[in-house]
């Protein structure tokens, strides 16, 4: 068993670091795959001690996944991932355990103008989260987006039902999101032509509120019109502003590693 205590507690980005209790940690990264399904790169995007860096990535490069099909054939393939680690107490100090898993897609945005804020939602200082489903081609121009889901709260983070301003806060974010423009599709990279992505957009009236991103549960999911039924279920838990994910990736491991120690 091995003691990371120290060079977790060393480790920027720790959520809840107090003495003996559960910590955890956002990791980010980037994962390329073979025809095989064997990862043949992978890069850490945040800040970790040497020690856990090199511990997830010995982790991450033993992963198997089910190869990624273009045209019904194996392609080389790579994905933005986000990985959340938990770091549970033992005698011996703490183990590391995988707590969330999602592999997020390639496609980064060129440019993402802001909606507007709502007056009405403004003056009666409702803010939300709305998820965007956003239909992205080969070009990077948007084709079409919806809002997927929604969430609304007042004064302190408490939740706020006026489906009025819920319709309000999605009708603004999808025109702001219909205006996106993302990287054109990299063949070579294993993009497909077109990628659907789930993007949160907040509004904040009081920015004492802290984000601790999308809440699953907090609402009913909406159908996405160009999607095939089984396309329609994704998880969303805790993806925040200036993140996205796509659903559509073709990113699947062929055991789940969620809930393994390190």
């Amino acid at each position: 068993m091995k003691n990371w205590l120290f060079a977790l507690l060393a480790v920027p980005g720790l959520l809840m670091a107090q003495d003996r209790q559960e910590l955890r940690l956002d990791v980010a990264g980037e994962i390329g795959i073979d025809r095989q399904g064997e990862v043949y790169d992978y890069t850490i995007n945040s800040i970790l001690t040497p020690e856990l860096k090199a511990l997830v990535d010995k982790t991450v490069r033993q992963w198997k996944f089910e190869p990624v099909l273009r045209n019904g054939e194996p392609v080389y393939a790579k994905t933005g991932m986000r990985m959340i680690l938990a770091a549970l107490p033992v005698a011996a100090g703490y183990q590391m355990r995988i707590e969330n898993l999602r592999f997020v897609g390639a496609r980064k945005p060129e440019s993402m103008e802001p909606p507007r804020y709502p007056r009405e939602a403004m003056l009666r200082d409702v803010g939300g989260t709305v998820l965007v489903a956003v239909r992205v081609g080969a070009d990077g121009k948007v084709l079409d987006a919806v809002a997927a889901q929604s969430q609304l709260y007042g004064k302190g983070g408490k939740t706020n039902s006026d489906g009025k301003l819920a319709s309000m806060l999605e009708q603004a974010s999808v025109d702001a999101a219909k205006r996106w423009k993302y990287q054109v599709a990299d063949a070579a990279a294993g993009d497909a032509p077109e990628t659907t992505l789930i993007v949160p957009i907040e509004y904040r009236v009081n920015q004492t509120v802290t984000s601790a991103g999308w809440r699953e549960g907090a609402s009913t999911a909406k159908p996405i019109p160009w999607l095939p039924s089984d396309k329609q279920h994704y998880d969303a838990a805790g993806l925040k502003q200036g993140e996205s994910m796509a659903v559509d990736n073709g990113f699947k491991l062929k055991e789940n590693v969620v809930g393994k120690t390190l």
